[in-house]
């Protein structure tokens, strides 16, 4: 009696396989990998010549597949390599499901199922034909699905093709009967485009080398560059200089792995291994000792998006996670993820820290859509690259962390984590650097290097000054050189602000309608000579941020120059503050920035030149109405004159978490006298203390006022560090942390020094109580909250100013 039972599946299951969802390109890049590996030279015992049959420059792998055009039955997909091919033993082999003939250690290839799995996924039928360089023909099988289900069995025939030309090596893929589904991704609008674009990114780090090269529908791919500032851009954060690009390099002890169950060994495996070991001399069969290092590099992208930022993970040259976000969190006390980035503007801007880290030596799971979590070696990467716990200081005291978080990671958070505009910051104005994104996406050279990107954040330094202070100045220092210091690029002074509690004009075409101002016909731009337009260009400095194309909804946009001019424009004694020339859909605006309508006047250059783009538009276009013309320029063009509320509020949110982090510090000496401040709102005691919940040692040491506590400030609602400052301006005042003056303030009048020190502090706090008032909802009448949503912007960009004038961070 036989005492065995024949367990062996049905060939139902490789249909199942076909229910494990991947995407197409996921389907088509498990093909790829096993080109990719085909290329590669074998080690061991295994090595040979067979790989180095085509030189690098030659190797390639070709992914096609049939058109619409053909009958669903008829069309197929393929994917080609030139690699060296294998014969017909090695084939039977690749084929079986759960095979594994390269080593998982080195090659893409993991479980052997990738190819199954994706052939099944994309059709009923598949064809694998390959071709040694010394083979007379193309062998392989074919495999039927529905044929081997009817049937039973796992047998399927040897099929064969001749060759084209003898010398011809490689392997071919072509699976036809597609599945419906299959059909309908193919014949979606752009998914080509799609498919192309993903498998650019997911191969990047390959591409790169230029070893081989990947063809999809007839065109080469290329790389998918990150777009992340240069290492020479750095800011300033603690006194230190945090480059824009942070190269990764942490070599890890070496580990036993067992190639066949595919995992490290634990502890007590690791201790019979080598116990084995000194007793043989020898390991054990399928026992590795792997080599285990995390290296790449973390960075700043040049531009903020809500999506389109993260962590790309990197197993042998193929990314297996993208655009990862997992480590921008932690895991608080309840088990669950808490985000630390991006906190500030996180709904409207989005986060822009990036990287590229290579972890080879980390165990995936079987469809490659992720690492193994469960894996030690994983957490220990977390560990290496994020740091145990909270990143932000607040969350670290709150939950009784030791000392700051000085991963890589945490370093680029908390150096970058702010996005305002300039150069302190390394952040292009949302617009433009939108419209620089997709430049250096379509590979356009001017935008690959990031010099222009950083002109244009140094011209935005100056539109900051010019916007708070209602001056214009003039054109911004183009140099290289890095600072976080604003006022290194513009010229000194701060003009008069607008005096707390009045009301903020906010209207922008009232003033064009209501001044004698005259503006130039459009009907004749032209000048009357040529040297007029030259000398114009030679007494000015092109807007690299203002320039552009301008355009009204769908309508053909108009390509403007603008230029800001030194010297009068135009007749009389004072000229005029603008003009703009030439035909067509290329247009130079030059405005002069000291005319006396741009100096006295809220109206501002960018409005005078949509007056003039209105009148072309209206006239071209044929538009009925120039004020609804005119407002759709502004709001097409100038977004970031949009009264937004929530930005607002998140800019002051952000502007109060920095200031708390450094509020501990500057007031350490004064102890007793801050927390006896503390807790006189019992409102803010009860904020703190609900806070501090966690941290039982700080909340002790807070509830018994104990000066000790006074790093409970990270945790303080922005109304506690408002009424800091008013109670110890000296200490906040005089470039400690704001650059106004009040120590400084010293005459022989005592009541003069006294009156000028309370004018200044109580100026100070009338701007952090318009933001406070934006934190705290912004209540107000309709009538009233656009005026005082514009007054709390102004507000907020005086005290960037402030901070921006003294510190690093």
């Amino acid at each position: 009696m036989d005492n065995t039972v024949d367990i062996s599946p049905s060939p139902m299951i490789l249909r199942t396989l076909s229910l494990i969802r991947l995407e197409l390109w996921h389907c088509l890049a498990e093909l790829i990998d096993n080109s990719l590996d085909a290329f590669q030279s074998p080690t061991g015992e295994e090595a040979d010549a067979s790989a180095d049959l085509v030189p690098t420059e030659q190797r390639r792998i070709v992914v096609s597949w049939d058109s619409n055009k053909r009958v669903p039955n008829d069309r197929a997909i393929q994917v080609s390599d030139n690699g060296p091919g294998m014969d017909i033993d090695t084939l039977r082999n690749c084929v079986v499901a759960g095979y594994r003939s390269k080593d998982p250690v080195e090659y893409l290839g993991v479980f052997g199922m990738g190819f199954n799995i994706a052939t099944s996924r994309l059709g009923e039928k598949t064809r694998i034909l390959s071709a040694t360089a010394g083979s007379s023909e193309w062998v392989g099988v074919e495999i039927d699905f529905p044929k081997m289900v009817r049937e039973g069995h796992f047998r399927v025939p040897i099929v064969s093709e001749p060759k084209g030309r003898h010398s011809e090596h490689g392997t071919k893929i072509i699976v036809s009967n597609l599945r419906p589904v299959i059909l309908d991704e193919l014949d979606k609008h752009k998914k080509e485009q799609a498919v192309r674009a993903m498998l650019s990114d997911v191969y990047s780090i390959i591409l790169q080398s230029r070893d081989v090269e990947i063809m999809i529908q007839g065109a080469v791919l290329e790389p998918t560059m990150p777009c992340v500032w240069e290492e020479k851009r750095s800011v300033v954060w603690k006194g230190r200089n945090i480059p824009a690009r942070i190269p990764v390099d942490i070599p890890l002890p070496e580990r036993y792995f067992n190639m066949e169950q595919y995992r490290y060994l634990t502890p007590d495996e690791t201790d019979d291994v080598k116990h084995i070991l000194r007793e043989t001399g020898s390991l054990p069969q399928s026992i590795i000792q792997r080599t285990r290092r995390i290296n790449g590099w973390l960075g700043v992208q040049r531009y903020s998006d809500p999506n389109d930022f993260g962590i790309d993970f990197i197993r042998n040259g193929r990314k297996i996670l993208r655009r990862n976000r997992d480590l921008f969190s932690f895991i608080n006390l309840s088990g669950t993820p808490e985000t630390e980035y991006p906190l500030e503007l996180g709904t409207t801007v989005g986060g822009r820290i990036i990287g590229e880290i290579h972890i080879d030596h980390v165990p995936t799971n079987y469809q490659k859509t992720d690492f193994d979590r469960e894996d030690e070696s994983w957490h220990e990467v977390v560990e290496l690259l994020r740091g145990v716990g909270p990143i932000i200081p607040g969350k670290r005291v709150a939950l009784g962390f030791q000392g700051e978080n000085t991963t890589v990671l945490a370093t680029l958070v908390s150096a970058y984590r702010n996005a305002d505009v300039g150069t302190r910051y390394l952040s292009v104005p949302r617009e433009k650097a939108i419209e620089y994104k997709e430049r250096f996406r379509a590979g356009d050279v001017d935008y690959l290097p990031d010099e222009l990107w950083w002109r244009a954040a140094q011209e935005a330094d100056r539109e900051v000054k010019d916007k708070t202070t209602g001056r214009q100045t003039p054109d911004v220092n183009q140099g290289s050189s890095k600072s976080d210091q604003i006022t290194r690029y513009l010229p000194g002074g701060t003009g008069q602000s607008e005096q707390p509690g009045q009301p903020v004009d906010t209207t922008l075409v009232d003033s064009i309608a209501t001044q004698t101002i005259q503006l130039p016909s459009t009907a004749n731009q032209l000048p009357s000579k040529r040297d007029e337009l030259d000398d114009l260009k030679r007494r000015s400095k092109r807007s690299q941020l203002d320039s552009g194309e301008y355009g009204v909804g769908r309508s053909a946009a108009i390509d403007v120059t603008v230029w800001s001019t030194s010297g009068k424009i135009g007749e009389g004694d004072e000229g005029q503050p603008c003009i703009l020339l030439g035909t067509g859909n290329h247009r130079d605006f030059f405005y002069n920035p000291n005319h006396p309508f741009l100096r006295n006047y809220r109206t501002g250059y960018k409005d005078l030149l949509l007056v003039y783009l209105t009148e072309i538009f209206k006239i071209r276009d044929e538009r009925p109405d120039a004020a609804l013309t005119y407002a759709n320029l502004v709001k097409d063009n100038y977004k970031e004159m949009r009264v937004d509320q929530i930005s607002i509020q998140e800019e002051a949110n952000a502007f109060f978490e920095r200031m708390k982090e450094r509020t501990p510090e500057l007031l350490a000496l004064r102890g007793p006298e801050v927390m006896e401040c503390i807790h006189e709102s019992g409102a803010d005691v009860e904020e703190i203390g609900r806070n501090l919940i966690s941290n039982t040692d700080l909340l002790r040491k807070f509830t018994s006022r104990s000066p000790e506590a006074i790093r409970a400030l990270l945790l303080a609602p922005p109304s506690t560090i408002v009424r800091m400052v008013e109670r110890f301006p000296e200490e906040f005042l005089d470039g400690n942390y704001f650059s106004s003056a009040y120590k400084s303030l010293d005459f022989r009048d005592p009541g003069s020094t006294q009156r000028l020190r309370k004018e200044a502090m109580e100026r100070l706090v009338s701007y952090l109580k318009d933001i406070l008032w934006v934190v705290n909802g912004a209540r107000s009448t309709p009538e009233q909250k656009k005026d005082l949503l514009v007054r709390a912007a102004q507000s907020l960009n005086i005290l960037k100013l402030e901070v921006g004038d003294v510190l690093p961070n």
